[in-house]
């Protein structure tokens, strides 16, 4: 199904045999001109299955499927409570109860040192699992506090039945990618702060403008650091190479076992359906179909039960998503790298740059859809360091600490491996504004999925309002977020709130502020419904009114009584 991880994959020839050969099946060669419709094929009963193409000459190319695939690899602690946290508590569990069932009486001493080496891992499995239940952090020998941590892999891969391999699908990817990680507890926005990323060097899926833009709204939604690192030409393969290669093999096997009639299958054997059904249900997506024999429980988790296999296992766990037909955002709305903003060195461009970060603090710093690249990624002790600077001086001058300094320092006092901070600019000549607005709302789907995870029932927010008399407003939310099963008015206290279908609202009550003041609210019984998209804050820490924290006199006596009779509250300096 694949020749190359981010390829369009395409089905095996017997697959593709079968699709002709059915529809060929549909023509009535055998019957008479009279026994045929208009369009040179037979009629067709009722229960037939046919490909709904009329003839095989209209497929115009094999049946095919877009595949993408990602390793991520992350650390989980010893006392998480993720799933990943509790597997790996129960596979090392399992692990050291087949290795006292195998143990083995010592024999001659000198001839035990393997054993012994068996026994010691074994004892280190069983602290660490006895380790994830303990909440605390364990001490070392020096008193200091430490957590134990286990590096997993996770393999994802995204099909889909449009051909499209362009910046807005991989940026839809990447979104559902880390989405699953943070709804599974796997990541925390409190503690996932940077995303570093390996890839090749397709520029319509990873280098070029408009996949940094992508990466700039990315950035800005889950105010982290993305850190782009491309692979020179030549690389190689990689393990979604050999995991996409494992999976075309598992496709091929089901394809190559497709019969003549699906009916004749028999009870409790799995099969696929490869058919158009002609009764008015629709096409049966060829995506859905891979998606259902990869995603089998059977093999997502791989061998469990083998201590050898669980043990040395690659990857942890596959995990699988269908992504629909324009699902993804169109990418007409082209972007560019002002190539002013380069330094004017020989082929010193965004082509032939192999380090790309995204930093959301030099996005605010500059109010612009900027990156800093350089040509080769560095993290020595010197390039770390230059991180930790002030965002203002981060990736301003000669980078003159690196440790590669003395091969990359020019006779003029820079390097030319020196940062650029590049402006992304639109392509007048490809943008397409519908295309544009598109993007637009799946980064705000994007930021009101954050915002999702950290608005609780009973914490008071902040969102932007487009009302001349406020720059925002508070409401204190009487429900946990959820997202709307359709696109409708919702009236509430005779305010009408208008909802799109999908995107992340909660319930909740105003707060309004009170006269002759700036920095004082009081609740009000007005309910409201909240688009967390454009929420600003969702956890405002706000003083109540007490007899240390009152309102100034200077606003009168009749807001002071006011203050006095609600739930009155201070936003902090």
């Amino acid at each position: 199904v694949l020749s190359d991880p981010r390829a369009t994959a395409v089905l095996p020839s017997s697959a593709a045999t079968y699709f002709e050969e059915e529809t060929r099946r549909a023509r009535a060669d055998s019957l008479g001109a009279n026994d045929l419709d208009e369009g040179g094929t037979r009629p067709m009963a009722e229960s037939e299955l046919v490909l709904q193409t009329e003839s095989p000459d209209e497929l115009g190319y094999k049946p095919s499927i877009q595949m993408e695939g990602h390793a991520f690899r992350v650390a989980v602690a010893s006392d998480g409570k993720s799933g990943i946290a509790q597997s790996i508590h129960g596979v090392e569990n399992r692990r050291a109860d087949n290795d006292d069932d195998d143990s083995q009486p010592a024999a001659d001493p000198s001839d035990n040192s393997e054993a012994n080496n068996d026994d010691d891992e074994a004892a280190d499995d069983s602290h660490d699992s006895q380790a994830g239940d303990n909440d605390d952090d364990e001490d070392d020998d020096d008193g200091s506090s430490y957590r134990k941590w286990k590096t997993v892999i996770l393999f994802y891969s995204f099909l889909s039945d449009e051909k499209r391999k362009d910046a807005s699908t991989t940026a839809h990817n990447l979104k559902t990618l880390l989405a699953d990680l943070l709804q599974r507890e796997e990541i925390t926005l409190a503690t996932f702060k940077i995303l570093v990323t390996i890839v090749d060097g397709c520029a319509a899926q990873y280098r070029c403008g408009s996949v940094l833009y992508q990466l700039c709204n990315l950035a800005k939604a889950f105010n982290i650091v993305i850190e782009r690192i491309v692979n020179a030409p030549g690389h190689g393969k990689c393990i979604v190479d050999s995991q996409n290669g494992g999976d075309k093999t598992l496709l091929d096997i089901f394809f190559n076992c497709l019969v003549r009639n699906p009916e004749e299958i028999g009870e409790g054997i799995k099969h696929v359906l490869a058919h158009t059904h002609v009764d008015g249900e629709g096409e049966v997506s060829l995506a859905e179909i891979c998606y259902n024999i990869l995603n089998d429980p059977d093999r997502t988790r791989g061998c469990q039960s083998n201590k050898n296999r669980s043990k040395w296992r690659k990857i942890f766990e596959r995990r699988y998503f269908k992504r629909g037909v324009d699902e993804a955002p169109g990418n007409g709305a082209k972007w560019l790298a002002k190539k002013s903003d380069f330094r004017k060195e020989t082929k010193n461009s965004v082509h032939f740059t192999y380090y790309y970060r995204i930093d959301p603090q030099l996005l605010r710093h500059t109010g612009k859809m900027v990156f800093a690249c350089r040509r080769v990624p560095c993290f020595c002790k010197g390039c770390l360091e230059r991180l930790e600077l002030p965002v203002d001086q981060r990736y301003v001058g000669p980078c003159n600490t690196c440790e590669y300094w003395e091969i990359f320092e020019k006779p003029n006092g820079t390097g030319y491996n020196d940062y650029n901070v590049v402006e992304l600019i639109q392509n007048t000549k490809e943008f397409d504004e519908e295309d544009f607005a598109d993007g637009n709302e799946f980064t705000l789907d994007t930021i009101g999925f954050v915002m999702s995870l950290q608005a609780k029932k009973g914490q008071i927010g902040a969102y932007v309002v487009d009302d001349e008399n406020y720059d925002y407003y508070l409401v204190e939310f009487d429900s946990d977020p959820y997202q709307a099963e359709r696109t409708e008015t919702i009236t509430l206290d005779g305010e009408s709130f208008d909802v799109r279908e999908g995107e992340w609202i909660c319930k909740g009550r105003w707060l309004d502020r009170l006269p002759n003041t700036t920095k004082w609210w009081y609740k009000t019984p007005q309910k409201c419904i909240v688009r967390l998209q454009v929420v600003i804050h969702p956890d405002l820490k706000l003083m109540p009114l007490s007899d240390s924290n009152q309102v100034h006199n200077s606003a009168g006596v009749q807001v002071r009584q006011m203050a006095m009779e609600n739930e009155t509250f201070k936003i902090r300096d």
